[in-house]
């Protein structure tokens, strides 16, 4: 879909991130905001947790997904599609690690939904479509990954794949 078409959807004659009044920005200014306080309150709990479980992989990514956070606030003069980008892939990247550290019954399903919603709302209807089939090939790999794969020793919740894709498939 071109910038003119988008512009058309939302109801204005500016393109994407020009002026500081803009839908596109406000958007992306409080998912970021929000999504870095959120990491910031969660940081702690999972500080604890990391050194407690001794998940040093899991301790990296939060402080990584953190500090992306930040430095997403500071540095604002950027372009508007890439800014987006990176907080698309900060979602993305949140929903996937918690998925293969805590399973597909954690919350990392709903940050992978998530992706989708906001690939569509920040960039628009193409990126949603390639978000969708992100989530797709994501979620068949990670189903893979814990009923034949290296994940299915620490993964009884489903019996069989059929039952594991008919759930996915719901999702």
């Amino acid at each position: 879909m071109s910038r003119g078409a988008e512009n058309q959807t939302m109801g204005t004659t500016k393109g994407i991130g020009q002026g500081p009044d803009n839908e596109w920005e406000s958007i992306l200014s409080a998912v970021v905001v929000t999504g870095t306080l959120f990491a910031a309150i969660a940081f702690l709990p999972g500080f604890a947790l990391a050194i407690q479980e001794s998940r040093w992989a899991v301790l990296g990514l939060n402080c990584g997904v953190l500090l992306c956070g930040l430095a997403l606030l500071l540095f604002r003069r950027t372009a508007y599609v890439l800014r987006a980008s990176i907080a698309l892939v900060l979602v993305y990247a949140v929903g996937l690690y918690i998925c293969v550290f805590y399973g597909l019954f954690s919350g990392g399903p709903f940050w992978l939904f998530a992706f989708g919603v906001m690939s569509g709302l920040l960039l628009g209807l193409r990126a949603a479509i390639i978000a969708v089939c992100v989530n797709l090939g994501t979620l068949l790999a990670l189903t893979w990954w814990f009923m034949a794969g290296p994940g299915a020793e620490e993964f009884p919740f489903f019996k069989s794949i059929l039952r594991a894709v008919t759930a996915g498939g719901s999702f």
